[in-house]
């Protein structure tokens, strides 16, 4: 009922939905769904030419467009309440096979596309894993110096930088901003 009723429609995070439907006796009850996440389905080839700004930064989509191949994910916010029959737990997401895990100074975590450290010379042996002389090493972290956040089971390369998370972070804008520049400005103040 849930898509039929919201067939082609977007639908945004927070969002409620009041869905109708009939018991055993034509009996009319209605149910309030609330859009806890939105994931879409990526197409691309990992390059920037096809890969948009929100897919290079892996900014977690806060809306969508239901059509045939969307699956829903119910279940209920009080199971003491409501019953549902059927109902799936969305399955925890997963990172792309892209990612280089970066440790900051301050032991912070970065899940970061090879596309956004490209520009990085430091960086070159992390985003180049799998090709050229680099094509059988994965370099990962020893437990010290990794932060115990990053996942450790993906099959990514790890890597430490000598700076903050702060300061880090403003180097991935920036960087996106030069890969972006029609969707990202930065200024240097």
């Amino acid at each position: 009922r849930l898509i039929n009723q919201t067939f082609r429609s977007i639908l945004t995070v927070n969002e409620y939905i009041v869905v109708s439907f009939p018991d055993e006796n034509d009996n009319i009850h209605e149910l309030v769904c609330r859009i806890s996440e939105v994931r879409t389905q990526e197409e691309n080839d990992g390059t920037s030419k096809s890969m948009t700004s929100a897919e290079a930064t892996m900014d977690d989509p806060y809306r969508g467009r239901v059509d045939l191949g969307t699956e829903l994910y119910i279940y209920p916010s009080d199971p003491k309440s409501v019953t549902v029959l059927g109902g799936r737990c969305l399955p925890k997401g997963t990172l792309p096979e892209d990612v280089v895990h970066v440790t900051t100074s301050d032991m912070e975590w970065f899940p970061v596309r090879r596309l956004l450290l490209a520009p990085c010379i430091k960086l070159t042996k992390y985003v180049q894993v799998g090709r050229g002389k680099y094509k059988n090493e994965i370099p990962t972290l020893s437990d010290e110096e990794r932060s115990e956040d990053a996942p450790t089971d993906d099959g990514c390369p790890h890597c430490k930088v000598p700076i903050d998370c702060c300061t880090f972070d403003r180097v991935l804008l920036f960087i996106t901003s030069l890969l972006y520049p029609d969707e990202h400005s930065f200024a240097l103040d």
